[in-house]
């Protein structure tokens, strides 16, 4: 009896201090969960005595020194800001230092906040922010705001053995110099999903001679910006992302990364590197390639980060079978060259499925890119690119967008279902052949703006909501043939499935003679095209050479049905004349 009253008093006790616990869990914020698992957890010191203020604002020595408990400001003694508990509620900043000549060091801090540290245009002087642990409020700021630490235009920085955990990016780097990053635990909150928003650890923008050791991200790693010419000077070791090894593969030939063990990876300046069979989750960057060449990645799994895969200024590189999904952006190029994408699966992309920029001579073939939420499966700003057998489906708007693009060729893929039609803008010297377009939502099946001199030829357009084809105003010089338009629906007042308001376009193929088939046409002998030009098709075809599927229910002409019937009647009569 005895025994059991102990037990109920150790139960009881053990009831209440989950009690006491889950309400202190929901006043602070949600930073102890992962202390444990990064080995920080000594830095959490909840029973200290801190100095409890809003924010700390310094925009010049005296300011610094009236919030210094320690230090003269000189190196070997730099003032030092320490022991605060900063609860940012309806500021900006919970530390924000500018425009100061002395050395500092923040330390020992607990911050709640949107921004955490912010320090600005500071140089010539030591900084160092150590031992602090950093959280954010609720997601009702705006994004750039959710950040952990941010330096901007400063030098001589150290950032260690801190705690962070942020929504947006846990710490942004920008015009810095000389700067030492390591032991710092980074950790992501998840609350900006819904905005397709993705985790960023360490952001890098034009920052000169960074090391970056021993940090552990939980997820997000390392995001390099695509125009990032500094990389050269970066020195990166001995991180991790989910446990995993980031790897930072600098100036290396011949290599070939097979074994499961990152969860992020960068090369730069490197010549035949494969990446295969990797997994990776929430990673900013999955796989990131700059200015290397003869690069492969193929049957890698990246899910949910900002960029499955991204190449800049990159030569040759090779992405097939690999598995992205709902990231931001699948795929990425930024000034490559002779790169070969192929066979991917790219499904639930915020933005863009494929987005090619400024690159040339891409090669992008029989990839499924598909369900893509917020922009185009495929998007292209280059020039000299070729689009084959893609299947580019269920997209929210475009299925294809080429933009100020020479010389592309859009040959035998499947645009179905999308929010809004095949678009292409600004382009020069365009051919669009035996592609499937059908059954778009808004804007009809091609829409050309600002096109000069095309080729629309022995394309399936079929059921797209609002013109067929449509050569809007500044078009010129394009060359409409051998295509099929089958129930298309016009728009109102329309009276065909096509309109033309550009200049010296043919809707038949003048050397051969060879127009479109167009389904409503009836008797007519050449079939008028709506639009300012006043064009026609003068040889519209009785047969389409492109034909549906076979189980497409293709609805016959008035003259194929008078024909029948006539056939019809013809037979009875006979038939009459051989019974008398």
């Amino acid at each position: 009896m005895k025994t059991s009253k102990y037990l109920l008093s150790i139960c009881a006790i053990l009831l209440l201090c989950g009690s006491v616990f889950n309400v202190f869990s929901s006043i602070s914020p949600e930073i102890t969960s992962d202390i444990g698992l990064l080995g920080k957890e000594e830095i959490a010191d909840f029973t200290f005595d801190y100095i409890t203020v809003q924010e700390i604002i310094i925009s010049s020595n005296e300011d610094l020194v009236s919030f210094a408990s320690e230090g003269t400001g000189t190196e070997i003694s730099p003032y030092i800001i320490k022991d605060y508990e900063i609860n940012g509620q309806g500021v900006n900043y919970a530390i924000f230092i500018t425009n100061v000549s002395k050395h500092f060091t923040i330390e020992h801090c607990r911050i709640v906040s949107t921004y955490g540290i912010v320090i600005q245009n500071i140089n010539g002087i030591t900084i160092s922010i150590s031992n602090n642990l950093i959280a954010q409020f609720d997601t009702f700021y705006p994004v750039e705001m959710l950040t952990g630490i941010q330096i901007t235009n400063c030098d001589n920085i150290t950032i260690s053995e801190n705690i962070i955990e942020s929504y947006f990016r846990g710490i942004d780097l920008n015009y810095a110099t000389s700067v030492f990053v390591s032991n710092n635990s980074i950790l992501g909150r998840d609350g900006l999903n819904v905005l397709g928003v993705k985790f960023s650890g360490i952001r890098l923008r034009q920052t000169i001679n960074c090391t970056i050791l021993d940090n552990g991200f939980d997820k997000g790693g390392i995001e390099i910006s695509s125009n990032y010419d500094k990389i050269h000077t970066l020195m990166i070791d001995n991180n991790t992302v989910a446990g995993l090894k980031l790897g930072y593969i600098k100036n290396q030939t011949n290599l070939v990364i097979d074994n499961q063990e990152y969860g992020q990876i960068i090369i730069f300046d490197c010549i035949n590197i494969t990446v295969q069979n990797q997994v990776m989750l929430k990673t900013f960057y999955g796989i990131s390639c700059f200015y290397s060449s003869n690069c492969t990645f193929s049957k890698n799994q990246i899910k949910s980060g900002s960029v499955g895969i991204i190449e800049t200024y990159s030569y040759n590189s090779t992405i097939t079978d690999n598995f992205l999904e709902e990231n931001i952006y699948g795929i990425m190029l930024s000034y490559s060259l002779f790169s070969k994408i192929g066979n991917n699966r790219i499904l639930n992309s915020s933005i863009h499925g494929i987005w090619s920029h400024y690159s040339s001579n891409i090669t992008v073939d029989e990839n499924n890119v598909t369900y893509t939420n917020e922009a185009s499966g495929i998007y292209d700003s280059g020039s000299n690119n070729t689009y084959k057998n893609n299947i580019c489906n269920f997209n929210n708007f475009h299925g294809l967008y080429l933009y100020y693009v020479d010389n592309a060729k859009i040959i035998g893929n499947e645009f179905k279902y999308n929010g809004d039609s095949v678009l292409f803008a600004g382009t020069t010297n365009l051919e669009i052949s035996s592609n499937s377009i059908c059954y778009n939502k808004k804007n009809g099946g091609i829409e050309v703006i600002n096109g000069v001199i095309g080729i629309i030829r022995n394309n399936l357009i079929l059921e797209n909501k609002g013109y067929g084809a449509n050569l809007k105003t500044g078009t010129k010089h394009f060359v409409v043939s051998g295509n099929s338009f089958i129930n298309n629906e016009i728009p109102y007042l329309g009276t065909s499935q096509a309109e033309d308001s550009g200049t010296n376009n043919y809707w038949y193929n003048p050397e051969t003679n060879i127009g479109n088939y167009w389904l409503d046409k009836g008797n007519k002998k050449k079939y008028a095209i709506d639009g300012d030009a006043n064009s026609f098709d003068l040889y519209p075809l009785k047969n389409p050479i492109v034909l549906p599927d076979e189980d497409y229910p293709l609805k016959t002409s008035i003259s194929f049905i008078l024909f029948i019937f006539s056939l019809l009647i013809v037979y009875g009569v006979w038939k009459r004349k051989k019974r008398g």
